[in-house]
């Protein structure tokens, strides 16, 4: 996505990828919960710096 569209481009970067939340490959991964919060607050986050 390049931001042409309706809506503001995607984020560049995210503090948590759905990377860190796999971590071992075995699911749910130990401390899955935890890491899922994360990765969705980091997120939201990364949106909402795109503004609008």
């Amino acid at each position: 996505m390049t931001g042409d569209g309706p809506g503001p481009a995607p984020p560049a970067a995210y503090d948590t990828t759905i990377a860190d939340v796999a971590v071992s490959g075995d699911f749910p991964a130990e401390g899955f919960e935890d890491q899922v919060r994360s990765w969705s607050t980091a997120t939201l986050a990364a949106w909402a710096t795109t503004g609008p």
